[in-house]
């Protein structure tokens, strides 16, 4: 893994928030799509109350298929896919790919960024801090920038 040069002031993730927003719209649409066909696959319907039970096992599964598909496609590529799309990285505020430690950190805070699937809390850290981060963000000390922010690798 190569880490990405250091930049000299702190980067910011204010300047792509439409990005930032269609990112998480793919990242989460996908995720949410692909759960929806296995809960479809493995939950037991209960035609009486029309809902779906999902075994407790399988709910493991999903929690497992959530840390795969955002914190560590995040500490490997730097990026999920949605964020891939759109061209931004997850960093340390100094331009540094960021750890798994960090990209779990970030995404531990999701459900309160997210609450009940409105970003408001997360919509509102994000314009509201210099740096442009959400409440995972500052916790994890990242940062989310457009690549063409971070500082181009200088020749040897």
């Amino acid at each position: 893994m190569i880490d990405l040069p250091i930049t000299s002031a702190p980067l910011t993730g204010k300047s792509h928030l439409a990005r930032r927003i269609l990112a998480f719209l793919v990242d989460y649409g996908l995720f949410l799509a692909v759960a929806r066909i296995y809960v479809g696959w493995v939950g037991i319907p209960d035609p009486v109350q029309n809902i779906v039970y999902i075994p407790w096992r399988h709910m493991l599964v999903l929690f497992a298929g959530w840390c795969c598909w955002f914190p560590v496609l995040e500490a490997v590529f730097g990026f999920t896919l949605g964020k891939g799309l759109f061209d931004l990285r997850v960093v340390t505020p100094h331009g540094l790919r960021a750890d798994i430690v960090q990209c779990f950190q970030r995404r531990l805070l999701d459900p309160v960024d997210f609450v009940c699937c409105l970003p408001i809390p997360g919509l509102l850290a994000v314009l509201l801090t210099p740096s442009g981060q959400r409440l995972g963000d500052l916790w994890a000390k990242t940062v989310v920038v457009y690549e063409k922010e971070l500082p181009s690798e200088s020749p040897a």
